[in-house]
């Protein structure tokens, strides 16, 4: 039996906007593909298990919302400069 999912009526007033640290709020939908070991115990299936996991994507400076995503591109960015390479491949 499937769980039954609850209907409830929400227009955009009743919610709080979410902004990139950067001032954007607008985003795009990426997904980052993980797969879950044969081995696992939470996979009851014994095979290797391709997982999708939905995140946002800022569309101003490319930061994934969430966990620190802003400060995170600016590590990753940082260490790709530091050995000899420059955002853009210019």
């Amino acid at each position: 039996m499937k769980p039954q999912q609850q209907q409830i009526n929400v227009s955009e007033q009743d919610t709080t906007p979410t902004v990139c640290p950067c001032g954007c709020d607008l985003f795009d939908v990426a997904y980052r593909h993980r797969v879950l070991p044969g081995l696992s115990l939470k996979n009851p299936s014994g095979h290797d298990m391709p997982i999708k996991v939905e995140v946002f994507i800022c569309r101003e400076c490319g930061c994934e919302m969430g966990k620190d995503g802003l400060k995170e591109k600016l590590k990753r960015e940082a260490a790709y400069i530091s050995k000899g390479s420059t955002i853009g491949g210019k």
